[in-house]
């Protein structure tokens, strides 16, 4: 019973990371967005891997996926903290200055996401709650920008500058992450059972 609980508050941090990672930033407090992102992501993942470590430690059963890619991200994080080590500016390169991409605290916070997720989301039922609440934030992400474009100044929130400026920090970004949302549109049409016009929404 303990272990259920702890397992649901685990995955419920997991959630709001995953869920709120493409659209959360501090307003009005000239943080930049790429910062309150890795503080999001620093502290729903310590929340989740500390109440998951105490649901194991309750039913005395630790399980862990074994998966060539989560061995393959392990080398890929190996690699960059080996790089960071032979680094001129070894301290930039490990930590940089407030969750820089490409450093190694972005990779190992990337990878702690990965191997959380593969753990966590192994439920069928929690992967399709968090896949559908990712969806959710994605349209809000996309109508979001769409307005900031038209209403820059009202939208600006104290954090976003010109039309341009989006949640996710560059337009490479954001692209990127808007392709992503369409394969995944795809593969919920495709694997998902869903009704007619949840199947036209996504195809749309």
């Amino acid at each position: 019973m303990i272990s259920n609980i702890l397992d649901r508050i685990s995955f419920w941090s997991l959630f709001t990371v995953i869920v709120l990672l493409p659209i959360f930033f501090l307003p009005f407090t000239k943080i930049p967005i790429e910062t309150s992102k890795g503080l999001l992501l620093v502290v729903g993942l310590v929340v989740s891997i500390i109440f998951w470590v105490a649901a194991r430690f309750s039913d005395g059963k630790v399980v862990l996926p074994k998966s060539l890619l989560l061995l393959s991200a392990f080398g890929i994080l190996l690699v960059f903290f080996i790089s960071a080590l032979f680094s001129t500016t070894v301290k930039m390169s490990l930590f940089g200055t407030m969750f820089d991409i490409g450093t190694f605290y972005f990779i190992l916070g990337a990878f702690l996401l990965m191997l959380v997720s593969s753990v966590i989301l192994k439920d069928i039922k929690n992967a399709k709650v968090v896949l559908f609440g990712l969806v959710l934030s994605t349209i809000f992400l996309f109508l979001f920008q769409t307005f900031h474009i038209f209403f820059p100044d009202f939208l600006s929130l104290g954090v976003l500058g010109g039309a341009t400026d989006n949640l996710l920090g560059s337009w490479n970004a954001f692209g990127l992450f808007i392709g992503f949302f369409a394969v995944m549109s795809l593969f919920i049409v495709e694997f998902f059972t869903i009704s007619k016009g949840t199947k036209w929404f996504f195809w749309t």
